[in-house]
């Protein structure tokens, strides 16, 4: 019953108001003359006045307990249509109701009584009953939405002192929770205001209740230390540390893909970066111990061959392909270049490439494996590093992970990966980057004796 009303204790204070109401309004209307009269002679009165024929207040406050009875009886109308409807936006039933029962519990304290003092205070303990109620109902409602559309009900002005205070203290909340990190990069994921989410800076909008969800990057402070130690040897002096798959995303994303989500798999020598781009922040970093060497390192291992020719094999994968199905297709001698020649199959070596490859693919999956993980690496990815230069590797992903969409940038040596990040991190440097979280300029804003009284109170 009354299933729009969430909170259990402001459905009580409701009903119970109710009943209040219903008793005092048909007594206060109906029977209000015999009310002051206490029910004497053929007069009848659910609750009477208490005086007496001697006392100077018998037969006097009609007009008094008929207002209260009208009043009263909106309550009745006002409670109703709040316990059936719901709490949200009935401000405008519920300020004016507590307003009235105010001003008549004023009118009908002793102070104000004169010579109605001999009368009992029954209608002054019945209205300060449905006042408290009514009241409490009115605080336990906030959280369903009962101050919706409230004009007066501004709240807090957000301005950049506001979110330079969330700023500090996320970072202080960082060092508290690791002091052992340090941290190179801070994004605003989003600011959540009254329980609704923004992805733009909320500066000069009213709210009650402010938070910011951040993201960052840190690394441990030893590394930082051992690489400016290097640093400062050579005379050099570190301004700013710069992720570089945060540099690499900046530049190879446009900006579509940044906004609406896009991944990039760094597979490199020894390990393969993962970085997810959404909202124009980076969300999610990932360093996996495991890169195209271990892939050289599989068929040296398993056929016995050189670094060298592992490595030419593995950058050919994609030609045996055809010959995956046929156990007699042998490894051409071309490949042989410090070894002799021997028969080795070529199911053998693509099942030791493919093997490690959806070794790869399973742990991006583990690791990617949340609402925005998944989304993202399986609708936009790009593929950079010495790994893309597999043949054959984009058609396993399709295969495995049956990714809608997949971009390869084949970058030919470790030396132009390199320099990308490096030209990307100098330009990001230089200009910085707008999702980058950074403290915003306090600028001295004149402000009127309205402004300044307003927020006073606030």
């Amino acid at each position: 019953m009354f299933d729009a009303i969430k909170s259990m204790p402001a459905k009580v204070c409701l009903c119970l108001s109710f009943l209040i109401g219903i008793l005092y309004s048909i007594n206060f209307i109906f029977f209000s003359s015999c009310s002051v009269v206490n029910g004497d002679g053929d007069c009848f009165s659910l609750i009477p006045n208490g005086a007496t024929s001697e006392d100077e207040a018998y037969g006097r406050g009609a007009g008094t307990l008929y207002v209260a009875g009208v009043l009263m009886f909106g309550v009745i109308t006002g409670n109703l249509l709040i316990l059936n409807e719901g709490a949200r936006g009935k401000w405008t039933i519920m300020l004016p109701t507590i307003a009235g029962f105010t001003c008549l519990a004023i009118v009908l304290a002793p102070p104000f009584q004169g010579d109605y003092e001999a009368a009992n205070n029954n209608p002054l303990y019945a209205t300060i009953a449905a006042l408290g109620l009514y009241i409490g109902a009115y605080i336990m409602l906030k959280e369903e939405g009962v101050d919706e559309g409230l004009a007066f009900n501004m709240g807090i002005k957000i301005e950049n002192e506001d979110i330079n205070f969330l700023l500090r203290e996320s970072k202080k909340q960082l060092e508290k929770n690791d002091k052992n990190f340090s941290q190179l990069h801070m994004f605003n994921f989003k600011y959540i205001i009254d329980n609704k989410v923004f992805k733009d800076l909320p500066i000069n909008i009213f709210c009650n209740q402010l938070s910011l969800e951040n993201i960052f990057i840190s690394v441990p402070k030893n590394v930082l230390k051992n690489i400016s130690e290097v640093f400062n040897s050579c005379n050099l002096e570190i301004n700013r540390f710069i992720c570089p798959s945060y540099a690499m995303g900046i530049y190879l994303l446009n900006k579509n893909q940044l906004e609406n989500g896009s991944g990039i798999i760094d597979i490199g020598y020894n390990k393969t970066s993962i970085a997810l781009f959404k909202n124009s922040s980076l969300i999610k970093l990932l360093v996996l111990p495991i890169g195209s060497n271990h892939i050289t390192k599989d068929i040296s291992k398993v056929c016995y061959l050189d670094q060298k020719e592992s490595e030419s094999i593995k950058l050919d994968f994609a030609l045996f392909s055809q010959f995956n199905k046929d156990i007699d297709s042998l490894l051409p001698k071309k490949y042989f270049i410090n070894s002799n020649y021997r028969k080795i199959p070529l199911k053998l070596i693509h099942d030791v490439i493919e093997s490690r490859i959806s070794e790869i693919i399973e742990m991006i999956n583990i690791h990617t494996n949340d609402q925005d993980g998944s989304e993202i690496i399986k609708k936009n990815l790009l593929i950079v590093g010495g790994g893309a230069n597999i043949l054959g590797l984009i058609k396993i992903l399709n295969l495995d992970i049956k990714y809608e969409f997949i971009e390869t940038i084949k970058l030919s040596n470790k030396q132009e990966t390199q320099l990308m990040s490096c030209n990307s991190a100098q330009n990001l440097f230089v200009n910085g980057y707008s999702s980058e979280a950074v403290a915003i300029s306090m600028e001295k804003q004149k402000k009127g004796i309205f402004t300044r009284f307003f927020q006073f109170f606030n």
